[in-house]
């Protein structure tokens, strides 16, 4: 069973090098217009996450390659 680690904060870069799992990046919100999720992006990829995806809760954006991944994932 593989386990997740969510980084909902502004983490040092690398970070993630001190987990033993993969750790993913889930940027949300990506339907505000306000919002910048490429700088999003940008954070999680220099904390350490190789896999950052984009999801949207009101438009459904995202959810299935984010689902799809989890469950095919060892």
């Amino acid at each position: 069973m593989t386990a997740y680690v969510l980084v909902t904060v502004i983490l040092p870069h690398n970070v993630t090098g001190c987990v033993n799992q993969k750790v993913i990046g889930i940027v949300t919100k990506v339907d505000k217009e306000e919002g910048d999720p490429a700088l999003a992006e940008t954070w999680l990829r220099l904390t350490g996450c190789q896999q950052v995806f984009h999801v949207s809760s009101v438009t459904g954006e995202g959810i299935e390659q984010l689902l799809s991944y989890l469950v095919e994932e060892p």
